[in-house]
């Protein structure tokens, strides 16, 4: 996805539109990565994440969590 935004230079919508849940791995690979490497700032400049729902809100916030407690 990094690599979507720096050859379009677009803000990148990560939609859930459809889905139900998500694994934690999944979550953490995706979006908690992100954030780690790129700062969250620079996440919401660049990444909208839309349409989820309390369990995919709870597994993202979950993963974002562990991974910023890493540092």
């Amino acid at each position: 996805m990094v690599n979507i935004y720096q050859s379009t230079e677009h803000i990148v919508i990560i939609d859930f539109s459809g889905v139900a849940i998500v694994s934690s791995s999944f979550a953490d690979e995706l979006l908690a990565k992100m954030i780690f490497n790129l700062g969250y700032i620079q996440f919401q400049n660049v990444f909208k994440i839309r349409n989820t729902n309390s369990p995919i809100d709870s597994i993202i916030n979950t993963a974002i969590e562990k991974r910023l407690s890493e540092r």
